[in-house]
């Protein structure tokens, strides 16, 4: 890094020694410091406690690999995060009200193309009776953020949006597991892949 200018928002750096790559990553980690820090100043700022902005700042940063990280988990595990930083109940209930209006949930996507194919003399209308059951069926079981659409016959998306990693996963599981189901009830022929 040679240069940072905060106040245009820009970093000059030895392209010498640094990728496009690099570049980004690390006006992404700026941005994403300095969104943190306006953050923390909003909530503290006008309050009792406006001289912990620092304070409260460095506890984020020496605590997770980037402060607006340690806002997103606050944001997604509630003010425990906080309160385990060493910070005080009543800072971090400010906190996390502006937390809540200021910081979006990062969300994990699971993308998979369907492969959906019948022999039957009536197949393109077999599959579209397919496609509606399935919908049906996850909307019975109560399986939500999922969007089926079309790429080209016989290739269709499926994508799994959601906070939690771990609840797109199990997901799709459960989707797949409901249109090979379906696609054995119905004599069609369902193959699931990876989207690049």
């Amino acid at each position: 890094m040679i240069n940072v200018d905060p106040d245009k928002d820009i970093i000059d750096l030895s392209l010498r020694y640094v990728t496009e790559r690099e570049k980004q990553l690390k006006m992404k980690d700026y941005k994403d410091r300095k969104k943190a820090y306006k953050i923390v100043e909003l909530a503290l700022t006008g309050t009792p406690y406006e001289s912990e902005i620092k304070r409260v700042f460095y506890l984020l940063d020496e605590n997770f690999e980037n402060p607006y990280i340690g806002l997103e988990e606050a944001r997604r595990k509630g003010k425990t995060v906080l309160l385990k930083l060493g910070i005080a109940d009543e800072i971090a209930e400010i906190l996390m009200k502006e937390i809540m209006e200021r910081v979006k949930p990062s969300y994990t996507s699971l993308v998979y193309q369907v492969k959906v194919e019948s022999l039957a003399r009536d197949g393109v209308f077999k599959i579209m009776d397919y496609l509606e059951k399935c919908k049906k069926n996850l909307e019975k079981r109560d399986i939500k953020n999922v969007e089926i659409t079309v790429i080209s016959p016989p290739l269709y998306r499926i994508r799994v949006l959601h906070e939690n990693p771990k609840y797109v996963e199990q997901t799709f599981k459960k989707v797949a597991l409901e249109m090979l189901k379906v696609a054995k009830e119905m004599n069609i022929e369902a193959e699931f892949k990876t989207e690049r």
